[in-house]
């Protein structure tokens, strides 16, 4: 397969590093969310594959073909032309509902154990 991409610019390494950086502590909070409700692991772990797809061709070429990920990814391109305080507050808005909605799940599996019991 043919990964070129013109539209991708060589980073410094040091952009590379914060990226890196970035997609493990991703991956591990990624992972512990899929085994604690509290934390949203699946979101750090998208937050995660798009982190990698800023810094490898073959990854970005293959979320591209991925039905999932282009959905969203046009969702983020229409996000583009928000304003800056209309990002913020989605983006907190966001986080909230899912903080929220762990936060129930933790609960209900909580009364589900006392209920056993």
């Amino acid at each position: 397969m043919n990964y070129t991409d013109n539209t991708m610019k060589t980073l410094p390494i040091f952009k590379k590093t914060l990226y890196t950086i970035g997609i493990f502590i991703c991956l591990f909070l990624g992972i512990v969310g899929l085994i604690l409700p509290i934390i949203p692991g699946l979101l750090f772990l998208f937050i995660a594959a798009v982190l990698l797809s800023k810094i490898s061709r073959r990854v970005r070429h293959w979320l591209r073909g991925n039905k999932l990920f282009s959905k969203w990814n046009s969702y983020a391109h229409s996000v583009d032309s928000l304003s800056i305080p209309q990002k913020i507050k989605l983006t907190i808005l966001f986080m909230a509902k899912q903080t929220l909605t762990a936060i129930g799940s933790g609960f209900s599996k909580i009364k589900q154990i006392l209920q056993r019991k």
